[in-house]
């Protein structure tokens, strides 16, 4: 959750951001002509209150500069055709050997001091804290509009049971406007002492509202008119829209703008059931006093219905006094909603230019190349030296194991293993997790009670727990896990494969490669699907690959799971096998290397040198799937390759690709 945090927190404040914008774009385009384009202002609204939930704005990439060029590749040899693809890379760029002054200098100013690295690493939790509050807040907000709605709706639903049937005049001058609009649906006139007129929702249907004491003192032309504004907010299904607006405030419920875009969006609704009431200026004229009764009574206003009078009433006889029954024309309904459309597309789509993709020259070839040799180099490296540190971890683990069954045989236990002991042999699960609670703080005797759970308690639980609590102990664990895994079932093993390839120490990425090499079929595959899944995966490869070198089926399995990794990781795995295995691993690495198109060209780089004509051939196969200008010039120096028997692979290749088109 905590990566997620800011982003979340960020993303509120870029909306609420783009909806302010909008607010005062809607201001200046719209002031005083608003009233003129209701229909077009509330799209407008519409699109500004659905800005609130692009919580994931669309990121559109566009190349647009060159990539800066690694300080270490700065400097690259030129190449003649007759060396192929190889690489040789020059270093003149570099300082001389003894400029101990400039290296010192940018040491200095690359490493910060440890007390700026506290610094840093308190103000970043503090800020997480906070961060982690606001967006509680945030959350609690939410809840707490929607609550409040619900709830107010609830009460005014509890009203309406209590409101009354109208006389028999009043129910005839509503079913006469809806048999006259065509509206078969039943919908019921209700009368109440002082709230509506409005329309309004309740589980058995729509009703209308319409207060007893304004009713009798309008006229039935007055009357209808009202009744005719409600009716014209159930055909345009106000209800339903009032309603998503609310919903799509929610995100941005703390944002005055959002409510105020929403107010908006409502207001053109009652402008646009007003011009639907009276069209002509005598009408307009009369319901305009109409409304000004509705003013003088001072009704309730209710959220959960439309009303009649539910916005300002001075703006609404402004409207119908001064503007005319159709909007503006055409062309100026499309710039507005053109404007709208580009405040939202803006809010929404986020432009980031990126560099120009490299992989498309020579050069930018061998700069990876040798970025990827660099790479493989370290991951040798660390390999070595980890393979130098097993061995010596593996005497050292050997020695304690062998200490403690040479204690248990000669009798020495204490009061506490034979209490371990005891509850191994009752079976009893209970008892076995007793003594497991107690194990990690007894050090040393601890680990050997971790390791006879681990190994021979009759129940996974318990097991498991064992497991778990030896990877809490630490490095020192690693006795319990060489000790248990001769006696661990399958799933067991399968388990700790998968919590060892979470951890980065020496200890847990040796302890894997170890698995892989000591394990099953099933437990192998399990091991080397999690390795895959680490964030370490590459250097988890390289340790097991040294395991297995001697079981060709295990290579086989890992390079499956190295081929399918995506990314750079996937491209690195790759570029290894390509450069360091044998034929039928090196045709592997060249096959998969085809779906990174431009990218995988420094894979068939590393297998193009390799001597066997089959590899040759999946070389050329793979460049002519990948196609473009600096594939075909591959192609060619294939094909004037002096070894007669490559040339003839290539050839052979070309042939393939063209038979298969």
């Amino acid at each position: 959750m905590d990566e997620w945090t800011p982003a979340i927190l960020t993303t509120l404040v870029r909306t609420a951001l783009v909806q302010l914008v909008a607010m005062g774009v809607i201001a200046v385009l719209l002031r005083g002509r608003c009233q003129n384009q209701p229909g077009t202002c509330r799209w407008f609204c519409f699109l500004v209150l659905l800005q609130g939930w692009t919580l994931i704005p669309l990121t559109v990439a566009i190349p647009w500069y060159e990539p800066p060029p690694d300080p270490v590749l700065l400097t690259l040899a030129g190449h003649s055709p007759t060396d192929g693809w190889s690489v040789e890379s020059g270093r003149a760029g570099w300082p001389a050997a003894g400029d101990e002054a400039a290296r010192a200098a940018g040491a200095e100013f690359a490493a910060p001091s440890d007390d700026a690295v506290a610094w840093r690493t308190r103000f970043s939790a503090g800020t997480m804290v906070a961060a982690r509050a606001i967006l509680g807040i945030w959350f609690a907000g939410i809840a707490w509009v929607t609550i409040g709605m619900v709830i107010r709706y609830r009460r005014f639903a509890s009203r309406l049971k209590n409101y009354t049937d109208p006389c028999a005049a009043w129910n005839a001058e509503w079913q006469s406007l809806l048999e006259q609009h065509g509206v078969r649906r039943t919908i019921r006139l209700l009368v109440s002492e002082r709230e509506g007129p409005m329309l309004c929702q309740r589980a058995a249907g729509p009703v209308v509202v319409v207060p007893a004491h304004l009713w009798r003192r309008l006229s039935p032309t007055a009357r209808r008119w009202i009744l005719r504004h409600e009716l014209a907010h159930y055909l345009r299904g106000d209800l339903w829209k009032s309603l998503l607006a609310r919903l799509l405030v929610l995100p941005q419920w703390f944002h005055p703008g959002a409510w105020w875009a929403a107010r908006m969006y409502d207001q053109c609704a009652e402008w646009l059931c007003d011009r639907f009431v009276a069209s002509e200026a005598t009408e307009r004229i009369d319901y305009a006093r109409a409304l000004a009764q509705l003013a003088a009574l001072r009704l309730p206003v209710h959220a959960v219905g439309s009303c009649a009078h539910s916005h300002p009433l001075v703006d609404r006889v402004r409207f119908l006094l001064a503007n005319p029954t159709k909007e503006n024309p055409l062309m100026h309904r499309a710039l507005l909603l053109a404007v709208a459309v580009a405040v939202f597309v803006a809010g929404t789509v986020r432009v980031e230019l990126v560099a120009k993709d490299g992989i498309h020259t020579k050069e930018s070839v061998e700069a990876k190349v040798d970025e990827l040799d660099q790479t493989v180099a370290k991951l040798v490296a660390t390999s070595v030296e980890l393979k130098e540190k097993a061995a010596a971890l593996k005497e050292q683990v050997e020695a304690r194991i062998s200490e403690a069954k040479g204690m248990y045989e000669a009798g020495n236990l204490s009061d506490e293993m034979r209490r371990c002991e005891a509850a191994l042999r009752s079976g009893d699960q209970a008892r076995q997790l007793d003594v497991l609670a107690g194990a990690k703080s007894r050090g040393d005797e601890g680990l050997v009670l971790l390791g006879m759970l681990a190994g021979h308690s009759n129940h996974q639980t318990v097991r498991r727990n064992a497991l778990q609590n030896a990877f809490r102990v630490g490095v020192g664990a690693a006795p319990v896990f060489v000790y248990a895994f001769e006696t661990l079932p399958d799933e067991d093993r399968i388990f700790l494969a998968e919590q060892l390839a979470k951890y980065s120490t020496p200890e847990c990425i040796i302890g894997l490669g170890a698995l892989v090499g000591h394990a099953g079929p099933e437990v192998q595959q399990a091991a080397i699907r999690s390795a895959a899944a680490s964030r370490q995966r590459l250097l988890l490869f390289a340790v097991i690959a040294q395991n297995v070198k001697d079981r060709p089926a295990v290579v086989s399995k890992l390079v499956e799971q190295a081929a399918q990794v995506q990314g750079e990781d996937g491209l690195v795995a790759l570029y290894a096998l390509a450069k360091y295995g044998d034929a039928n691993l090196k045709i592997k690495a060249v096959t998969a290397a085809s779906r990174y198109e431009q990218e995988g060209f420094p894979v068939l780089v590393a297998a193009y040198h390799a001597k066997e004509p089959a590899v040759r051939t999946a070389v050329v196969r793979a460049a002519k799937a990948i196609g473009g200008d600096l594939a075909e010039q591959g192609i060619r120096i294939a094909l004037a390759d002096p070894d007669a028997e490559l040339r003839q692979a290539a050839e052979k290749a070309l042939q393939d690709a063209a038979a298969n088109n």
